[in-house]
């Protein structure tokens, strides 16, 4: 499950980069693809504490058909100040969003020093709005990056819908 959420950290990765890349280029500035960037490898951490934000998504029977569950795990520390300045996250989270399958669910965890889950999992067709309202929770304001924490929480939600 963990290599379930990497990949979709690696996803969003490849969303942003090139946005950011074209920002910067228009710019003259020299930015290393998407594809050279390397995730840290995870080191045991205490366990994360999880904020919970927002509610579950209910609605769906469990014999209905859902396409894939996708946790969304995003950094907002202070640093993506300066990774992200032109605040790309989000709308590359939107457009991700969008090209779901609608019966697929999502959810949203944001880490810095803590992990907060903001979104649980919500249909994307019903929930389009909830989740895409809360993107907002992503401002960037958090004092250290502990990705270990934000990879292992997104990898437990996982695990808690489907054990």
């Amino acid at each position: 499950m963990a290599a379930t959420v990497r990949l979709i950290s690696l996803v969003l990765l490849f969303l942003v980069a090139p946005l950011v890349q074209a920002q910067d280029e228009s710019a003259g500035a020299d930015v290393p693809a998407a594809a050279e960037t390397q995730l840290p490898e995870e080191t045991p951490q205490p366990e994360a504490v999880v904020e919970e934000t927002g509610p579950a998504d209910d609605t769906l029977a469990e014999s209905a058909e859902v396409s894939r569950d996708v946790v969304l795990v995003l950094d907002n520390s202070g640093s993506m100040r300066k990774n992200d300045p032109q605040s790309l996250a989000p709308a590359a989270v939107e457009k991700f969003i969008q090209e779901l399958d609608p019966a697929s669910r999502v959810a949203l965890l944001i880490f810095d020093e803590d992990v907060t889950l903001v979104q649980d999992f919500i249909n994307v067709e019903s929930g389009r709005d909830q989740l895409l309202g809360s993107l907002d929770a992503i401002d960037y304001s958090g004092q250290y990056t502990d990705s270990p924490a934000g990879h292992r929480t997104g990898a437990l939600c996982t695990q808690k819908r489907h054990p």
